[in-house]
């Protein structure tokens, strides 16, 4: 009976095992105390077990951290890098007085001196590969407007200043000039000339400044000889006192103004007088060069003289006469517009035997703003 009671227990038991789907075989594990060996062998694996979760952490760190100090490529390095270096000219350099600046212009005067001293940008390692390319992206991401004022020549002609990108923008560590001085950029943008017209002193004109301690050659504005000539007038009460428009002649000035035949005119108006001296007296006019002695050149002043040819099949070239007149070396203006507007330009002669600037297409516009300064313009170093 006891056997049967077994088996009866037995058969009862795989009954319930088999309403008991759910409970697989090691899904769970019976509750019971270690002692002695078992316990101390359990202990030993606990601890290895610890060790080895610890490590596994500390790899998961470093992998962690390598991942975190991974090098970016060096196109988007250098993406970086171009974009810091337009941030930080935007906020700390390019003024929107400055506008419009022609973009190679806003490169090289107010982006690379940001650059770090130990990198160098280049344009062409960035995914933009052309400066015009990564300034239209910051248009779009609306820093600046872009314009072409005059024909394949870019300028930016707007500025967001109040960016909100730029509100925490910091110069690199490391970058080769923070501001640029008056000095530094007096020296590399080209400033326009100062013409004046004057007039010099000759022998015939002569007697009339010799108590102010003016010689042959001295060369005065035509307002300093107004000037003069009223302080003479003055001094010599030659003024008619009824008519205040009319002078008297001396003898000094009949000799100076009067021609051949004149001998009977005793007076002459004010400005009648004034330009008859200043007809006697010789053509000057005075250039001066930022940071340079002022120069003397006889003569009347010629223009700059910009003019536009069509030659061979369509093709249209611009010429620039008379820069040396104003003391500018052609060849180094030639090569900077090279540089700028990337087209061919030339030194040649013309046909009236002077030395003349050959741009290639229809650049009168750009040349009329470069020479007037509206365009500022980077000297070779």
């Amino acid at each position: 009976m006891a056997g049967e009671s077994q088996d009866g227990d037995t058969a009862e038991g795989e009954d319930r095992l088999a309403e008991e789907p759910d409970v697989c075989e090691g899904s769970q594990e019976p509750e019971h105390q270690l002692s002695g060996e078992e316990g101390s062998s359990e202990g030993e694996g606990g601890e290895d077990l610890a060790a080895s979760t610890d490590r596994m952490s500390l790899k998961e760190e470093k992998i962690e951290e390598d991942t975190s100090t991974v090098d970016q490529s060096p196109k988007e390095s250098m993406d970086d890098l171009f974009k810091l270096c337009f941030q930080c000219a935007m906020k700390k350099s390019l003024k929107p007085t400055d506008l419009p600046v022609l973009t190679s212009a806003f490169y090289k005067l107010h982006m690379v001196k940001f650059c770090p001293a130990d990198k160098h940008l280049d344009v062409k390692k960035t995914s933009f590969k052309k400066l015009s390319k990564f300034l239209k992206e910051m248009e779009k991401a609306g820093y600046i407007k872009v314009k072409e004022l005059s024909k394949g020549v870019e300028s930016i002609t707007e500025m967001k200043k109040d960016h909100p990108e730029l509100r925490y923008v910091k110069p690199p560590e490391g970058a080769g000039v923070m501001e640029a001085t008056p000095a530094e950029t007096s020296d590399s943008q080209y400033h326009p000339p100062r013409i004046t017209e004057m007039l010099s002193f000759n022998a015939a004109v002569l007697p009339l400044v010799k108590e102010l301690g003016m010689q042959k050659g001295s060369a005065v504005t035509g307002s300093e000889l107004r000037n003069i000539i009223n302080e003479y007038v003055r001094k010599n009460n030659l003024q008619d006192e009824k008519n205040k428009s009319k002078v008297t002649l001396d003898p000094l000035l009949a000799s100076i103004v009067l021609n051949k035949g004149e001998n009977d005119i005793t007076q002459l108006r004010w400005d009648d007088l004034t330009s008859r001296i200043a007809g006697k007296m010789q053509n000057v006019f005075k250039v001066e060069f930022q940071g340079q002695p002022p120069i003397i050149r006889k003569g009347k002043m010629e223009e700059i003289t910009l003019n536009v040819f069509q030659r061979g099949s369509n093709k249209k070239v611009t010429t620039v006469d008379n820069l040396d007149v104003f003391g500018l070396d052609l060849k180094e203006f030639a090569h900077e517009i090279q540089i700028a507007i990337q087209c061919s330009c030339t030194v040649s002669q013309s046909s009236s035997n002077k030395m003349q600037v050959v741009i290639q297409g229809n650049q009168i516009a750009f040349v009329a703003d470069l020479l007037t300064g509206k365009i500022p313009f980077i000297l070779c170093q």
